[in-house]
């Protein structure tokens, strides 16, 4: 199974998971990683920032 993930010991809170299987009193989880797949998604329409852009933190947030 592509990335398993030892839930007893690697979890954090925040993390979420998808439950993929139950088996013998056992679930297996798999970490969802939001973060990445919208990454993934921005990739793929092949959009390029303005070579001098500069994001400014403080003005995003006024």
């Amino acid at each position: 199974m592509k990335d398993e993930y030892n839930f007893s010991t690697a979890r954090r809170e925040g993390d979420e998971f998808t439950i993929v299987d139950v088996a013998e009193r056992t679930l297996v989880v798999q970490k969802e990683d939001r973060r990445k797949a919208a990454l993934e998604r921005l990739a793929s329409l092949n959009w390029t920032l303005p070579p001098d852009y500069r994001f400014d933190r403080d003005e995003a947030n006024r």
